[in-house]
């Protein structure tokens, strides 16, 4: 929940949060509590475990869910007082114009007058850009006379007039966004009225809308197409991802930065899997372009940006058995792993793990997929240790494939512990876990063959019922016929692709 509140925050408001936590803790806490507060901020998805493994030597934070309902509470506090502020800062500068139009400083009140109405314009605060008005007039009937003053009420009356007329078009625009939102709990006539119906109006409207406005209209448009993803079927959601990313790049400065980055990613992210996965290469180089756009333009995004964009292009290069693409990427990756560390969120350094150890198996690379999974055996995705388990095959592949017998049963025993360990009540890789252990103890290869051959059959059988897509996204049953046949692994995936 802090998470989420952490990462709705918007720069000022960050900045605000910072101010009040150093102006009313304590040096100890105050450390404690901020490296808490950046902790939070810069992880892409809440990791509890990677948060006390960080903060352990904070004594403060000894007690971590007590810590994060303290920090939950200083963030909402800190957030009202940023928004208390703004409105804050038009009401006293309007009332010290008050006082000075009082004591006739007028000098003093024009000087002020100019920061206060530039202010209000800035944030958009009509009302408050009303009053700040008529105190003027009152100044210049005070301090001015014949044609000059004329001139000057004849300005301010175009101000007011102008200021009036958005003030409108504000609440005008208001209702509209209200309407909107009611729209789908009326009787069918009252529903017509649509986000389109919405956009038609800012064509007659004076100016069209104001920023706070378009802010609701891109927020509006986004959670409907947001809404909408699950009702399509796969080809027909990758458009509208890319519409979703293309809304999101064109109205960044209107959302909240958290939106701008996680809702971008998302999407482009997204779009670029299922492009690949449907074979749009259009749409796919369509994503990756996008993302590479928003990382110039965001430095601070690199990771981000790097692990879905090489993930997108190494799912792409494997459906395509593109090998010299894949090694170039493979490359890019395993930097990346090395440079950025504990930057990269667990779930996309695992699934890099996974499709390097895949590529390395399908190029024949049996050696360096013994070498990188050595270190990687224990990475699992956020809290799911299931889909581990095909990591543990892979590393089981490459020792059949070498014919390293003794340590292929002494893994294959490792696995099924693991597997038993972290309760996983997986049939398939169960099997295969059996397989291995059993192969590694027959020495006559009649017997192994027959043993192969009995596997093959219960794998056709397994992997129907199988509920884990890695089986089928690696297409393990390949590997296994290729054990029986002259052609590689590769070559028979290529043959099932073609068919």
């Amino acid at each position: 929940m802090v998470w989420k509140l952490v990462h709705s925050m918007t720069q000022g408001e960050i900045l605000r949060f910072r101010e009040i936590a150093r102006a009313t803790t304590t040096e100890p806490d105050l450390l404690a509590y901020v490296k808490l507060f950046n902790a939070l901020l810069s992880q892409t998805q809440f990791d509890k475990e990677r948060i006390k493994n960080s903060l352990a030597a904070t004594a403060t934070l000894h007690r971590l869910g007590d810590a994060l309902c303290y920090l939950y509470h200083a963030v909402l506090k800190a957030l009202q007082a940023s928004n208390d502020k703004v409105t804050r800062d038009v009401f006293d500068l309007t009332a010290q114009l008050q006082i000075l139009l009082h004591k006739g400083l007028y000098s003093h009140m024009e000087m002020l007058h100019g920061q206060a109405i530039k202010f209000a314009v800035e944030i958009e605060d009509f009302e408050g850009q009303m009053k700040l008005m008529r105190l003027r007039q009152s100044a210049l009937l005070q301090t001015k006379a014949g044609a000059e003053l004329g001139a000057a009420l004849a300005a301010l009356q175009a101000d007011e007039k102008a200021t009036w007329a958005r003030l409108r078009n504000l609440r005008k625009w208001e209702r509209l966004i209200t309407q909107r939102f009611l729209a789908k709990a009326q009787p069918p006539p009252q529903r017509e009225l649509t986000l389109q119906t919405i956009m038609q109006h800012s064509l007659v409207v004076n100016d069209g809308p104001c920023l706070s406005i378009k802010a609701q209209i891109a927020r509006l448009t986004l959670r409907e197409k947001l809404m909408g993803l699950d009702q399509l079927n796969v080809p027909d959601r990758i458009p509208v991802l890319l519409e979703i990313a293309q809304l999101i790049e064109a109205n960044a400065a209107l959302l909240e930065d958290a939106q701008v980055v996680e809702r971008f990613l998302f999407a482009t992210y997204n779009a670029g899997l299922l492009a690949v996965a449907s074979n749009q290469v259009d749409s796919l180089t369509t994503a990756i372009s996008m993302l590479e756009r928003f990382g110039e333009a965001r430095p601070e995004t690199e990771v981000l940006v790097f692990e879905r964009m090489e993930l997108v292009r190494i799912s792409f290069a494997l459906d395509t058995l593109d090998i010299k693409a894949g090694e170039a990427i493979v490359k890019r990756m395993r930097k990346g792993i090395e440079e950025y560390g504990d930057r990269i969120s667990r779930k996309h350094k695992f699934e890099m793990i996974l499709k390097i150890a895949f590529f390395k198996l399908l190029t024949g690379n049996r050696s360096q997929v013994i070498k990188l999974l050595s270190t990687s055996l224990d990475l699992t995705p956020l809290e799911d240790p299931k889909p581990n388990l095909v990591l543990r095959i892979f590393f089981l592949m490459a020792h059949f494939e070498l014919g390293n017998m003794d340590i292929l049963g002494q893994q294959a025993i490792y696995a099924e512990r693991y597997a038993s360990t972290n309760n996983i009540p997986d049939p398939v890789t169960a099997a295969w876990f059996t397989f291995f252990a059993k192969y590694s103890r027959l020495n006559d290869a009649g017997k192994r063959q027959v043993l192969l051959n009995g596997f093959i059959s219960e794998m056709a059988t397994l992997l129907e019922m199988a509920d884990n897509n890695y089986y089928r996204v690696f297409s393990l049953h390949l590997w296994l016929e290729a054990r029986t046949t002259k052609k590689s692994w590769m070559e028979l995936i290529k043959m099932e692709t073609a068919n």
